[in-house]
């Protein structure tokens, strides 16, 4: 086969997928409609992950599973922005760890509202301002995020979603590696990537910054490097000069918080906070509750209840959902032994 005549058959498949694209979307705009009419969510969680599995197990090649989903991921970002005006809070800067997470989870199409504090992006969501927000929750370095935890004990937002992302860390900057003199970045990734710089740029002095754009303002002025995401390169226009910089196959998770519960899809997760008796043995009694019920806990975290009877406060994940028969009974088993037990979201489970 002639080059032209390969590239005459790719001009054409082109044009099918086109229409067959643009014919998706009028289906799902369809489908948007009769949402609205009932009061339905138009983003639905548990619906993007059932279609991104059937995909993955239909899926011959030599299209890759990851490639693929992030195909999806836009196609289905497009048809929601189309949807619906749909804003995402995310902690800044624009280009940050936060901020890939939230594309990694809903797309480039959609609009992104960055926010200096947590607590910020639960009171826009909480009064409509946008639709979803992503926090953080588990970190590398810090383990648990306690003060997201901290922030559902007054907030009536769900959690209906969880995004798990790699933890990948670029050096980008404008000098070449081998001249390099300085090398920002935030805290926590100068400690995850101590041992890279360490091996291959000991000659470059080290500076804490205490985010992202900082380091990138301050690698441009004095011809440097910042330690920074992925997205950050795209965003600020640096080059990369390094990549895989952190010493371990790491992960952060996050949570999307909204106004409603996610529906049941077989595999899924629930976070609660309850509250036991001050009393010897009663936490010990109300965690026995998951034993008794044969249900797989999978976290637990326990914070000071400042300023409350109740001196601590237990926050639980455990595998199943929120409206299973085997979890309602656990909840009504936990109700009895508790003070307080609040569900504080049951989401479709990514992390095994």
């Amino acid at each position: 086969m002639k080059l032209s005549d390969a590239r005459k058959k790719i001009d054409d498949i082109d044009t099918r997928l086109l229409k067959l694209l643009n014919e998706r979307t009028r289906w799902v705009l369809d489908i948007g409609q009769i949402k609205k009419a009932s009061g339905q969510e138009i983003y639905a969680p548990e619906r993007e992950l059932a279609l991104l599995k059937r995909l993955e197990i239909r899926n011959d090649g030599p299209i890759t599973h990851e490639s693929l989903k992030a195909i999806y991921r836009e196609i289905m970002s497009a048809a929601l922005a189309l949807e619906k005006a749909m804003t995402i809070a995310v902690q800044g800067p624009e280009g940050g760890y936060a901020h890939e997470a939230a594309r990694s989870k809903f797309g480039s199409s959609l609009e992104y509202s960055v926010f200096e504090r947590t607590s910020d992006i639960f009171d826009a969501v909480q009064r409509g301002a946008c639709e979803y927000g992503v926090v953080p929750i588990e970190t590398p370095v810090d383990g648990t995020v306690v003060h997201t935890l901290d922030r559902f004990v007054s907030s009536d937002l769900k959690i209906c979603a969880e995004i798990v992302i790699p933890v990948r860390h670029l050096l980008i900057g404008k000098p070449p590696l081998k001249s390099l003199k300085k090398v920002y970045g935030v805290p926590d990734a100068l400690l995850l990537c101590r041992q890279w710089l360490l091996q291959n740029v000991p000659y470059a002095r080290v500076y804490e910054v205490s985010g992202v754009v900082p380091g990138v303002e301050l690698a441009r002025r004095e011809r440097a490097a910042v330690i920074a995401g992925p997205l950050a390169a795209k965003v600020f226009g640096l080059k990369v000069l390094a990549s895989n910089l952190e010493n371990d196959d790491l992960t952060s998770r996050y949570y999307v918080v909204g106004r409603r519960y996610c529906p049941p899809t077989g595999n899924d997760r629930t976070c609660i906070m309850l509250s036991a008796e001050d009393k010897a043995g009663s936490l010990y009694r109300a965690v026995s509750v998951f034993y008794q019920h044969k249900v797989n806990m999978t976290k637990i975290e326990s914070r000071p209840n400042r300023g409350r009877s109740a001196k601590f406060l237990a926050f639980i994940e455990f595998d199943g959902h929120c409206e299973d028969q085997m979890i309602v009974r656990t909840l009504k088993a936990l109700g009895k032994q508790c003070k307080i037990v609040k569900v504080l979201g049951s989401y479709p489970a990514v992390t095994s």
